[in-house]
């Protein structure tokens, strides 16, 4: 993580920037393996983004019906 800090904002298609974008692909494939997050219910979501919006159930009918 410390390389990929030092890299951080290597412009693209330079060698500092391919070295980057090697690093993050080969952190996301192991975090993918290792530590993999599974998606949320989409239900609870939905409510958690409402919550955070300060919405009520109400404020969706014109969208959602």
């Amino acid at each position: 993580m410390a390389e990929v800090e030092a890299l951080w904002g290597a412009e693209p298609d330079t060698p500092d920037g391919d070295k980057l974008d090697v690093l993050i692909t080969l952190i996301e494939a192991y975090e993918a393996r290792h530590h993999p997050i599974a998606p949320p219910d989409p239900v609870e979501a939905i409510l958690f983004r409402m919550e955070q919006a300060g919405l009520r159930r109400k404020d969706l009918e014109p969208y959602i019906g």
